[in-house]
This record gives structure tokens, sequence and C-alpha cells, in this order.
């Protein structure tokens, strides 16, 4: 039995037409109505049958014993806890992610450290999904898309309960107004086409994760780009196994805004993962083409290839790290080029990155510039 005071809170924090999209999402159906009064819900799975009363009538005498009664029901059902669930009904209009570590070792703290970590990881695997719902890509360099930004702008994070570890990050969505098979549905909200990647995602790298250790191959988590996967997410995701706890992600699914079939709501990462996320990291980043990379450093050889382009090798940093890449410069780009190397000044320009062998090639290079003063 709960108390009263908890049942009270309960109460003041209901909302019948929420409560009704959260168990129509939740795979409950309304089988009958009494107007002005209660409906009547039922849900069938391999356990058998069940059914809850929503009360309607916020007056009632009995709405305590009422809504006390549905909220343990469904808590139950889900094998949840009861505020968790009273939670996610009181946020219909909302996904909510929420990444749990777990301690196997009976410990009952974390370190300073290890939270920051913690926390920075969820972070950059919110902004993978992001950056993966905008496009789908091996890996991502410093400068992110503007819509993964704004999505990361209005994430939320609610607090957990407590004696646990969970970090609760809540999304906002747009409620659905039509039916998602009719002729005039719209695509979703970007908000909820990443939190479909990050799920699509997660999933693929639990699979890939026990393929990678079965077969020693890394062909299933290297196809799983598409879905989300990159090499950002990767490193995420490992720095979070890295803490030594076991972690898995539960996503509630706004109930204002059905998802998509098969979207999951689970995900429990493999232990001891981390290794082939960093290994799988590594071969992303090496074999990927990293878009919008920035080159700062200076032009350390020049080939002339013909009258109006020459090969350009050039050394400093790429996104903040140290190479060496090789670039066909035509038009504006070899003057300036030129002038840079006669005059030994720095340069400054943005590209797509590819390795080929041993050698990063700097594609499409554009905004070149000089940099006359860097004191």
């Amino acid at each position: 039995m709960i108390s009263q005071k908890v049942a009270e809170a309960l109460v003041r924090s209901y909302r019948p037409l929420d409560a009704a999209a959260y168990l129509r999402v939740h795979g409950w159906t309304q089988a009958k109505v009494f107007p002005g009064r209660y409906s009547l819900w039922t849900r069938t799975d391999a356990r058998g049958e069940f059914e809850v009363l929503l009360p309607e009538m916020l007056e009632a005498a009995d709405i305590l014993h009422r809504v006390t009664e549905l909220m343990m029901t469904l808590a139950t059902v889900e094998d949840r806890p009861l505020d968790e669930v009273a939670a996610d009904i009181a946020m219909p209009n909302c996904d909510i992610v929420r990444t749990r570590l777990t301690d196997e070792s009976g410990s009952a703290s974390l370190t300073l450290e290890s939270v920051v970590e913690v926390f920075r990881n969820v972070y950059e695997l919110l902004l993978a999904a992001g950056c993966a719902a905008w496009k789908p890509r091996a890996a991502y360099g410093p400068r992110k898309p503007d819509q993964a930004l704004r999505f990361m702008r209005d994430l939320r994070l609610s607090p957990a309960r407590p004696g646990s570890y969970v970090i609760k990050v809540v999304s906002p969505v747009a409620p659905r107004l039509t039916e998602p098979d009719s002729a005039d549905a719209t695509e979703e909200p970007f908000a909820r086409q990443a939190t479909l990647a990050l799920a699509r995602a997660l999933q693929a790298v639990i699979d890939g994760v026990q393929k990678a250790a079965a077969n020693g191959k890394v062909d299933a988590l290297a196809s799983a780009v598409p879905t989300g996967v990159s090499a950002n997410l990767c490193d995420a995701l490992a720095g979070l196994d890295r803490v030594g706890y076991r972690v898995d992600f539960t996503i509630t699914w706004a109930a204002a805004r059905a998802p998509a079939l098969n979207a999951g709501d689970h995900f429990a990462l493999p232990r001891d993962a981390a290794p082939y996320l960093e290994e799988l990291s590594r071969w992303l980043r090496q074999t990927s083409v990293l878009e919008d990379a920035e080159f700062f450093g200076i032009v350390r050889e020049l080939k002339k290839v013909s009258d109006n382009a020459d090969r350009a090798t050039l050394t400093g940093t790429v996104n903040g790290e140290r190479s060496t890449v090789v670039a066909l410069l035509e038009g504006e780009a070899r003057l300036l080029a030129i002038q840079a190397f006669q005059e030994r000044m720095p340069i400054t320009c943005v590209g797509e990155i590819v390795k080929d062998g041993r050698l990063h090639h700097l594609r499409n290079p554009r905004s070149f510039a000089i940099l006359a003063d860097v004191t």
C-alpha cells in the first residue's frame, strides 16, 4: 500500500486525457465508456488479460482510490516503479530517455570524476543521435548541424528517483493530430526523429557487438551507419561502459505521439562492450569522409599539375588533431596557397577529409584564407 501523501500527489498530477493517451500508446484498448465517470481499458499479453478503470471525474469521492489503483496496476504490468509511471503519464508530449547505471559489485557510490564522465557521454550520445537524424554518417567533426544543436538545446534533465543512478532526459515533441497511416500524415518532428535514431542505433550496436564477439568481424557494426551508428555514438557508449556499471537505456515514448511500430523501449548494453566500440570508432574514422573539416597550418610543398592547378601538401591540424593532407588547388585557393608558401604564412580552409592508405586528401577546399597575424 502507498501512503496518503503519495496518493494525493498522484491525483494532483493526474489528467484523464493524458492518461488515456498513455494507455493507447502502451497497448491498451478502450473497451467501455461510462460518460463523465470512467472508462474501462483492457490489454492482453503473454501473461494474460489485464483491465483498468480510468477515472474521468476528478471531483469523485473515490478519486484517490481510483487513481492509485490505476497507477499501481500499470506499474505492476510494466514492472516499473510507481513514480516513474506517474511521471511519464504527466508528460504526454515528451519522449523520455533514461540512462540507468546498475552497480553489480555492491558499491553504493560513484566517484565525482565518473559522474562527470557519465553526463558528458550521455550528452555526446544524444548529440550523435541528433546528428544521425539530420544525416547518417560514419563520423561527425566538431561542426555539428544546426538542427542537432537546436535539438540539444531543447532537452531537459528531469529529477531521477532517490537512491538510483538514473539520468532522465526529457525531449518535448508535438502531439500527433493525424493517424499515422492517413494520407495527410506528416513527417515526424525532428526531436522524434532523433529519439528514433537513438533507438535504432542502440539496437544495432547491441546486435553488432554480440556478432563481432562471435565472428571477429566488424561487418555488422559497420553496416549499421545508415541506422544512426557513428564513431561519435560508439565513443559515448564506450565511455559509459568504462565507468564499470551495467548500463541500460529505456525510452518512454510521448503518449500524445505514438512511435513507429517496433521502435523498442529498452536497450541493455552488453558488459565489456567498450573494446569493440572503440575499435569500431577507430575504423569508422579511418574509412569515413569527414565533412566540413577545418584545417589550420602551413603549405609545405606545391607541385604544378596543370597551368591552373597545383597539388599542395599541407601540414597542420584537422579539427585540432595533427595531420598532413594533400589537396588539389585551383583558382583563388591556388593563388593564395602560392603566396602563403612564398611568404611562409599560415593558412586556414574547410573541406572534406578522405583517407587513402596513409594519405589524407582534402577535397573541395573552400573558405581558403591566409592568416596574416596569429600572435
